[in-house]
């Protein structure tokens, strides 16, 4: 067991727990020296990441920079995002005998951008049974109040999966709509301020966001959803872009696109 029972006890009352030294910072080097070159188009495996979320001259530079599976475009990132040790914190904390691989985002905030509205992950999860994901956040560097930090509601993880979101990206990233989350303020604010090697797990309703980043400094992270490891395919089509990968009448994941990382023996 990675997990003791004081840290399973801490993530299910607050939603989250933060580990240190899990990651090996020399990965996680090689990984932020290539950002610029994966946000330009330079594929080391030549496969197009799933979704791209922003496109130089295409999009703003004051909102963050986001791509979609480029474990899939990377040997590095699919190094990072399919590590056993990462899945086997996932299955611990989750209640899981195997943990699957979701989808991973490679998100890049420089300075006076951002911010990331308050949302929850598992709302964009109905496309898959028994659906629901817990979801690592790792930094490559390190993070602070004032960096465009994750911030989280201790505690709201504890509310039902709300509605989608249709505006990630507004200024007022901390409002939420009253009807999604009720008694917002009775929530106290946790903001991630750690060192490159940890990693961050929250649950899948947990409410979180990021503000502005007001560094000189890039804030560079990989966040990854991972879930289940018997999920398959839900039976109606409810997402156009994984749903590619779904076989002809068949609700079955394969490992090719969702690899499973973690199965305990």
């Amino acid at each position: 067991m990675l997990i003791n029972k004081e840290q399973k006890k801490f993530f299910d009352i607050n939603g989250f727990i933060e580990i240190k030294n899990v990651i090996k910072i020399k990965l996680l080097k090689k990984i932020r020296k290539k950002c610029e070159k994966i946000f330009n188009g330079q594929y080391e495996t030549g496969v197009v990441p799933d979704k791209i979320k922003w496109v130089s001259g295409r999009d703003p530079n004051k909102i963050p920079r986001s791509l979609c599976n480029v474990w899939k475009s990377d040997k590095d990132v699919k190094k990072l995002v399919t590590s056993k040790i990462i899945g086997q914190y996932a299955a611990e904390l989750s209640g899981w005998k195997k943990t699957k691989l979701n989808q991973d985002s490679l998100i890049w905030v420089v300075p006076k951008a951002g911010a990331v509205s308050f949302h929850q992950d598992n709302p964009y999860q109905d496309w898959h049974t028994p659906g629901g994901v817990i979801t690592a956040w790792i930094p490559l560097t390190r993070t602070t109040k004032k960096s465009a930090t994750l911030e989280y509601l201790i505690g709201s993880h504890k509310n039902t999966s709300s509605k989608r979101m249709n505006n990630f990206f507004k200024k007022n990233y901390r409002e939420i709509d009253t009807r999604l989350l009720k008694n917002q303020k009775k929530y106290k604010r946790h903001y991630i301020e750690v060192n490159a090697g940890t990693i961050v797990f929250h649950h899948g309703n947990m409410w979180h966001g990021s503000g502005y980043n007001k560094t000189f400094s890039d804030r560079i992270s990989v966040s990854c959803h991972y879930m289940n490891g018997n999920s398959k395919f839900s039976k109606k089509i409810k997402s156009p872009y994984f749903n590619h990968y779904k076989l002809n009448n068949k609700l079955i994941m394969e490992d090719t696109f969702f690899p499973t990382i973690y199965s305990k023996k």
